[in-house]
């Protein structure tokens, strides 16, 4: 999701991996124009959706991650975000959640919202501000499947 900024900034850290950003037209279209901007439209593509009114994620992923999606939704949609990830994935795939659990953490909400700012810029240029922890967590993940599929 989002305006691209994140699978741009991971697919230069992991050049042979290719991402797909799901979104609303509006955003996708968004992140389009981000991803060309970027020059990483060979890397990275938009697939338009609406995950309210639909039952099914694209097939065929090794990796979907939640980014501050979850958090504003409730529990049933939730819910239905990790089933329909779930069915997406390849065999031995991974849903990687990087979320604020409100639960525990109501005196983070604040911050967070204004946190997400450097993650998502949506369609402003933030080139200096980078998600580097959230980077490094989904190039992890990414190592992980890799090892998983062949030798390390």
């Amino acid at each position: 999701g989002g305006e691209g900024t994140i699978a741009c900034a991971l697919a230069k850290l992991h050049p042979n991996v290719h991402f797909t950003v799901y979104n609303l037209p509006i955003p996708a279209e968004m992140a389009q124009r981000k991803i060309n901007a970027e020059g990483m439209s060979h890397q990275v593509n938009v697939f338009v959706g609406d995950f309210l009114n639909e039952e099914d994620f694209p097939k065929g992923f090794d990796l979907i991650m939640f980014t501050r999606v979850q958090i504003d939704w409730p529990e049933e949609i939730s819910e239905k975000l990790l089933k329909m990830a779930y069915n997406a994935l390849n065999d031995n795939g991974i849903v990687a959640t990087c979320e604020n659990f409100k639960d525990k953490n109501k005196h983070l909400q604040l911050s967070w919202e204004y946190r997400y700012l450097f993650w998502d810029g949506y369609g402003r240029d933030f080139k200096n501000l980078h998600a580097l922890r959230c980077r490094e967590i989904v190039s992890a993940l990414i190592y992980r499947w890799q090892c998983l599929h062949s030798a390390c």
